[in-house]
């Protein structure tokens, strides 16, 4: 099906940059760590905490991308045999709301909450409107999801 194929496009396209994004960035801590002698060669206690500094927010940063790609490891599975969620419900709200524009500001809703009567689902999906009724399939865990129907 053409959803299913924009889905998965949808999923692998933050799947493949996370993981990239993460063996790169523990690529440069090894790096840091394995050169650190020749980093700080001399007593030079600014030269120190800046290697420190930089060691610990690349560190930091490299946490989160594991923490944001725990869910894409978890989803990998369905996506490889096809086993997608389907869900019919209507838009009861947003988890997101951006402001665009300076002067005249309008607002983009995102992340909109599925009532499917029995679950409020939260999904990760653009185009909706407030009190309308859709079709979606989507991922378990990443809740990315892409409209099948409008009804």
């Amino acid at each position: 099906m053409d959803y299913e194929f924009k889905l998965t496009s949808r999923f692998f396209e933050v799947f493949w940059f996370l993981l990239i994004s993460i063996i790169v960035l523990s690529v440069v801590c090894i790096i840091l760590l394995i050169f650190r002698n020749k980093i700080m060669s001399n007593d030079n206690i600014s030269g120190k905490g800046i290697f420190y500094f930089s060691l610990i927010v690349c560190l930091f940063f490299n946490g989160w991308l594991i923490y944001k790609f725990i869910p894409y490891g978890q989803d990998l599975q369905y996506v490889r045999t096809n086993e997608f969620s389907y869900i019919t419900g209507e838009v009861v709200g947003y988890n997101k709301r951006e402001a665009i524009g300076d002067i005249a500001v309008t607002y983009k809703y995102s992340q909109p909450i599925i009532f499917d009567g029995e679950n409020r689902v939260v999904l990760d999906v653009n185009d909706t409107e407030l009190n309308k009724t859709y079709s979606l399939i989507y991922l378990k865990h990443t809740k990315i999801a892409i409209i099948i129907e409008i009804h």
